[in-house]
């Protein structure tokens, strides 16, 4: 398709689902793109302000404090601290100094291993390309990454960091290293040509016809048409789950979304939020801190 035909379509060019099962000639196709003459500079500024930047909003600004609140208020941490009252009020300073000592040293523990991996989170989101080449109206241009748009044609070469999620049209010897996103150590090669089948699931790092947004290029060239930006690529989605979203409050009544935040923040002191594991940890923890109570109420009726 050549690139006059774009600016006559004035319909949302919605990216594919799941680009890696689809041929290089259905997603241009879809994208209304060239892989020869890229976009016009006309039809990417429609499309940058049809979707807006290239951008991934990052978690809000560190909070040592906050970390220090999650930690304090942690199901176990409350258990330790009932068991270490209840031990200075029978007068066993002994036993209770020694809980508190561990107490303090669980709390700084978790602090700085808190500290650190929302540190490691944040360097995810500030890695990004500053400028990228890209080809529009048959030229490469070094363009801002966040001025890119669903359909253009990115170039890439050794040392690059791609700046949005990409589906391969042409790849010589490429590898990108995906540590940040799939925690594979090593470069993952790359062949444009395969088409991977339309399974429920993929992995990231499986899906060798695809570049990903903050991986880097290790080895060899390429070029790929962008088929997601901002906080829809991967990175973005990862983002996403990790922050509160204040969009999914805004058609709620006051009453209800003051509601729904206040349970957001009870699950978080409670610990009923994180991974599987830590969930059934903080249950376990409610479950202790239940019968402590319940066992100090029996010793002091008694």
């Amino acid at each position: 398709m050549g690139i006059e035909d774009q600016t006559d379509v004035e319909k949302s060019t919605e990216p594919p689902i799941r680009p890696h099962t689809l041929p290089v000639r259905y997603i241009k196709h879809l994208l209304l793109t060239s892989a020869e003459h890229g976009l016009t500079g006309a039809e990417a500024a429609r499309r940058l302000e049809q979707d807006g930047p290239n951008r991934v909003e990052g978690v809000k600004e560190l909070s040592v404090w906050k970390i220090l609140l999650r930690q304090v208020s942690n199901s176990l941490t409350m258990v330790l601290i009932l068991v270490m009252a209840l031990s200075f009020a029978i007068k066993d300073f002994i036993e209770g100094g020694v809980i508190a000592a561990v107490i303090l040293l669980n709390i700084v523990v978790g602090l700085i291993q808190d500290y650190r991996a929302e540190q490691a989170i944040q360097s995810l989101y500030a890695l990004s390309a500053p400028t990228s080449k890209v080809i529009r109206s048959e030229h490469i241009e070094s363009i801002r990454a966040e001025s890119l748009v669903k359909g253009d044609i990115v170039v890439l070469n050794v040392g690059d960091i791609v700046p949005a999620d990409l589906r391969l049209a042409t790849a010589l010897n490429l590898s990108t290293d995906e540590a940040l996103l799939t925690g594979e150590s090593m470069p993952i090669s790359k062949k444009f040509e395969a088409v991977l089948q339309d399974a429920a699931y993929v992995p990231l790092g499986d899906r060798v016809n695809m570049v990903y947004s903050a991986s880097t290029v290790t080895r060899g060239r390429a070029t790929g048409i962008i088929t997601a930006i901002g906080m829809d690529t991967e990175v973005g989605k990862i983002a996403e789950l990790l922050r509160a979203n204040p969009n999914a409050n805004r058609n709620l009544s006051p009453l209800a979304a003051k509601w729904k935040r206040v349970k957001a923040g009870t699950r978080n002191i409670l610990g009923l939020e994180g991974t599987p594991l830590q969930v059934k940890l903080s249950k376990f923890a409610l479950l202790l801190f239940a019968l402590a109570i319940l066992l100090a109420i029996v010793v002091f009726s008694a």
